[in-house]
């Protein structure tokens, strides 16, 4: 604007004799002294004049024999306010006349004319395009609509910048997609741009990238277009900005670095015509680092280690190449890190991806484990511990005290008592799972056997199949699995019915195997579909 402002000054000061302020704009007097234009009268004197827009219009001017004269003319709103900057050429191939279109908004403009002119004029023709000016300041912004095409047109051979607006309700993803049409010819440059008042956010430019995403959060953003026109002649261009919805998961943040919570996927875009992505990583454990990420086009992730003492991240030799679905795997100190995620600059479209961070807490549950989300997903939720070596012991048969352990970790989990605890002789007070067996038994989830507990002991699925049921409430659900080594008249059938009927339990080939111990693992597995069915 203020190169505007300049442009205008000088050429008036130097080629008319209409006398400006300090600052650029017309002085009053002489404001109250333009020439009063009407349409399709012809004007063959330099000098100003003034234009009344009574409602919004597309304006046609035409200036004659461009090739024995050069004409200029700015348009203005106000003081020192430059809607658009024209002059006569031979570029377009017409040595008879220069045609110029513009879409003004209601009010009074100013004309200035100046140079060698001939004859201009003006028409009022009809004409679909959103751009009416002013809206090359941000405060003049024209609202759009979302996921509509929006059409406009540049307004001379100078720099003009078109700016947009739209208000997002809730949070979305919003992809700037320039017409194919909008190219530029030899000569042109453009420019779009997709910003808020604090940062800019996508940065399109010169027909290497006409498309790219992003994740908006609530608030007000602008789209601003910018032409540089070699031929000196309109050039009209359209745009949308598409809105759709966000993933399922979390989505990185364009405000700053994105928080990386363990074990929690974060989806992201890398775009064309953005920036890098930065995640923030709290390592708390010796456990390995671990990320896992799926995208559709090879990134470049980057680690950088916070440096506590000089207070700042500080790069690290790990750097490395994921492309479709990658973990990798690293043995990091404890830490503060910054995961940077980049693409190639060669690379002219958007990269969708997901990211995920998780320290392994289980030296015997790997990446490739068959069970380990189930597994990780209940230590992350503080229900399993594991054992004092860093290791869980997944194939091992878990033991009835463990059983009662883990669920008791639950969140929110309680059990209303409905008779006194009996003795028992392989369990007092004194012993440390005592509290812990006390409210299943008190609540009815378990009896023992006879005069023992046998909480030392292994659990059979079956078993397993009742304390769910019990401990949970559940009823049947939908249409249960038949099993061949289930019969009506045992003892467990209605319990194993039931996790059948929810999905909790389906099998393998057709058997349920209700008296095989159930194994550290497989435990996993019914309690997360359990706590899946009961939420």
């Amino acid at each position: 604007m203020l190169k505007k402002i300049i442009l205008l000054l000088v050429l008036m000061l130097s080629f008319s004799s209409i006398p400006v302020s300090a600052d650029g704009s017309y002085e009053e007097d002489v404001l109250s002294k333009a020439i009063p234009w009407s349409e399709s009268s012809k004007v063959t004197q330099t000098g100003l004049y003034k234009i009344d827009v009574t409602k919004e219009s597309t304006f046609e001017f035409v200036f004659t024999d461009p090739s024995s004269s050069w004409a200029s003319m700015h348009i203005e709103k106000g003081a020192a306010n430059l809607v658009a900057s024209m002059q006569t050429t031979w570029k377009d191939n017409d040595s008879s006349k220069t045609i110029f279109k513009i879409r003004l908004k209601k009010g009074t403009y100013y004309a200035s004319l100046f140079n060698n002119l001939k004859s201009a004029s003006y028409k009022i023709v009809s004409d679909v395009k959103t751009d009416a000016e002013p809206n090359n300041r941000l405060e003049d912004a024209t609202p759009v609509h979302l996921n509509t095409m929006i059409y406009g047109r540049s307004n001379g051979n100078t720099s003009d910048d078109d700016y947009y607006k739209f208000t997002l309700t809730e949070p979305k993803k919003i992809t700037l997609q320039l017409d194919e049409s909008f190219l530029a010819m030899y000569g042109d440059t453009y420019g779009a741009k997709l910003f808020n008042e604090n940062m800019m956010i996508l940065d399109l430019d010169m027909g290497y990238v006409p498309i790219s995403s992003t994740y908006l959060p609530v608030g007000t953003y602008y789209i601003g277009i910018s032409i540089n026109l070699y031929r000196g002649f309109n050039k009209e261009y359209q745009f949308m900005v598409k809105s759709s919805s966000l993933p399922n998961t979390p989505v990185e943040s364009i405000t700053g670095t994105t928080i990386l919570n363990n074990n929690k996927t974060v989806s992201g875009i890398v775009s064309a015509g953005g920036k890098s992505d930065h995640f923030q990583v709290e390592h708390t454990n010796e456990n390995p680092f671990v990320l896992f990420t799926t995208s559709t086009n090879p990134l470049t992730i980057g680690l950088l280690k916070w440096d506590e003492r000089m207070q700042f991240y500080e790069e690290t030799p790990y750097t490395y190449s994921p492309n479709g679905t990658n973990v990798w795997t690293q043995e990091l100190p404890k830490g503060k890190y910054q995961v940077d995620v980049t693409m190639d600059a060669s690379v002219r479209k958007d990269i969708p991806y997901s990211i995920r961070y998780e320290s392994i807490r289980f030296t015997d549950v790997p990446t490739d484990q068959p069970y380990r989300s189930q597994i990780e997903r209940l230590a992350n939720e503080g229900i399993i511990n594991g054992y004092h070596n860093a290791q869980f012991k997944p194939q091992n048969s878990i033991l009835r005290k463990h059983v009662f352990s883990m669920l008791s970790r639950i969140d929110g989990f309680k059990l209303a008592a409905i008779r006194p605890m009996k003795e028992f002789k392989d369990i007092n007070d004194t012993d440390s799972y005592y509290e812990i067996i006390k409210p299943f038994y008190e609540a009815g989830i378990i009896d023992g056997s006879g005069d023992y507990m046998n909480h030392e002991s292994n659990l059979t699925r079956a078993q397993l199949a009742k304390i769910i049921v019990n401990a949970f409430n559940l009823q049947l659900g939908g249409e249960p699995i038949v099993f061949n080594d289930v019969k009506q008249t045992d003892g467990f059938y209605e319990y194993i019915e039931i996790l059948a009927s929810h999905g909790i339990t389906t099998g393998s080939n057709g058997n349920f195997m209700p008296n095989q111990p159930v194994s550290r693992q497989h435990f996993a597995v019914f309690l997360t579909r359990t706590l899946d069915t009961v939420n």
